[in-house]
């Protein structure tokens, strides 16, 4: 009968003590903040809305500077070229019309740009 009560109870081992004392102890001030922030908000949720607004950032930032830079080089073809097309005058005037309208819908996109999440 002994045999079956000592066999019942399980073996205390150093590793179960250990497992028992890192789930109880007391955590240290700035792991129980992090714990806290990551209770009320999901865990890393802070970093993933930064790097999300940073992302959107940088994407409107390459199509500014892109959408920019061929409005740009049109303006800047027409005035080089003005006047020296042999069939129509007139002709690279579309440059100058659709760069400085390209331009000014940039600049227009970039006016009500909100970044919060």
């Amino acid at each position: 009968m002994t045999s079956d009560l000592s066999s019942a109870r399980p073996r205390v081992t150093i590793a179960y003590l250990e497992s028992i004392y890192q789930n109880y102890a007391p955590k240290p001030a700035p792991y129980r903040a992090i714990d806290h922030f990551n209770e009320v908000y999901g865990t890393n949720d802070l970093i993933i809305n930064k790097l999300t607004i940073l992302k959107r950032i940088l994407t409107d930032i390459c199509i500014t500077i892109l959408l920019s830079s061929i409005s740009i080089a049109k303006i800047v073809v027409y005035v080089q070229f003005r006047g020296q097309c042999p069939v129509r005058p007139q002709l690279p005037l579309y440059l100058l019309v659709a760069g400085a309208t390209t331009l000014a819908y940039v600049f227009c996109l970039m006016l009500p740009v909100s970044y919060t999440y």
